[in-house]
């Protein structure tokens, strides 16, 4: 037989075979197509849990940045501002005459804090003599100087400065507790809002 002899037409066993082989071939094409789209699949999952991970990652980060939120400490914002000077002026007017001369020594030692000559050690005595003085007659007053006087001295005091003034103004407040007059937010507070 030559292709000639059989003309155009193949024979039937040889149509079956074609058949069969481009069955066969269309099944495995239809294979490797699923196997890829699998792979494709497991591949984006792969990647979605990286991804899941890495925010998982960075959110945490972010909670232990911003510490205070979730593990309900004060904020800064949440905390009572200093009073302002006008407002010690006032509360010192409601004092009498000799506990006022002292109150405006303590108001003039936390507007001494702004000065550029500050020295912690000169102005922590002036403050504590002052705030004993005014102590007596005067418990929102003096309340209201320690706050502010130390939100201001916090921040102009050097590294080297802070132990003295820390213990300075925790024995101070010992004092005027002792003598009914206990002083709010504690040193340590005042201390940890400033940033030291």
């Amino acid at each position: 037989f030559t292709p000639t002899d059989l003309g155009s037409e193949l024979p039937g066993r040889i149509l079956r075979l074609l058949e069969h082989w481009r069955t066969l071939t269309a099944q495995c094409q239809r294979v490797v197509e699923r196997v890829h789209a699998e792979k494709l699949v497991r591949q984006r999952r792969r990647r979605r849990a990286a991804a899941a991970g890495a925010l998982a990652v960075v959110l945490a980060a972010l909670l232990f940045a911003v510490r205070p939120w979730p593990f309900g400490e004060v904020t800064a914002g949440a905390r009572p501002a200093p009073p302002p000077v006008a407002e010690l002026l006032r509360l010192a007017q409601a004092l009498p005459d000799p506990a006022e001369a002292a109150a405006r020594r303590a108001i003039a030692a936390v507007q001494e804090v702004a000065a550029a000559d500050f020295a912690v050690p000169l102005w922590t005595r002036r403050f504590a003599e002052a705030l004993a003085d005014a102590a007596p007659s005067g418990p929102a007053f003096v309340a209201a100087t320690w706050h502010a006087g130390l939100a201001a001295a916090l921040p102009r005091c050097s590294d080297t400065d802070l132990p003295a003034l820390r213990t300075a103004m925790e024995a101070l407040a010992a004092r005027l507790a002792a003598a009914g007059t206990p002083v709010h937010p504690p040193f340590a507070e005042l201390a940890k809002a400033a940033g030291r």
